[in-house]
């Protein structure tokens, strides 16, 4: 994971919470680990969706980039997004639909997934439960 946490400049962030995480595979078998990471760049929160592949693939964890066409061109979704406070329970639901968190749910099969609640940094905050 430490590719994902370069790639959206997360070096020195405190703490670094994964908020959820699942892997799913389907029929071929073409296995997805992904992970909902939230962390901080300077004084902003940033939520991360990152994925890999880690059976036939390298295994190298990459910030998901969804490319959506149209008949007007290509629009790209980027696993990335930062907030200047810290982020509501629903706008991490949105960016988890945004990224397309729940899709492919009629073609793979979850094998595991877990969540954790969201925690606000312990430097002077009170912990959101």
């Amino acid at each position: 994971m430490a590719e994902v946490i370069l790639q959206a400049g997360l070096m020195n962030t405190k703490p670094l919470q994964a908020l959820c995480w699942k892997q799913k595979r389907d029929n071929r078998p073409l296995v997805v680990d992904s992970v909902i990471l939230l962390g901080s760049r300077g004084t902003n929160f940033v939520l991360v969706s990152a994925y890999r592949h880690p059976v036939g693939g390298s295994g190298r964890w990459n910030i998901t980039e969804i490319s959506i066409m149209f008949d007007w061109g290509d629009d790209w979704i980027i696993g990335e997004r930062e907030f200047f406070r810290f982020p509501t329970d629903q706008e991490v639901e949105n960016f988890k639909d945004d990224t397309w968190w729940n899709e492919g749910a009629d073609r793979f099969q979850t094998v595991f997934e877990g969540k954790e609640k969201i925690r606000k940094p312990t430097s002077g905050v009170t912990q959101r439960r």
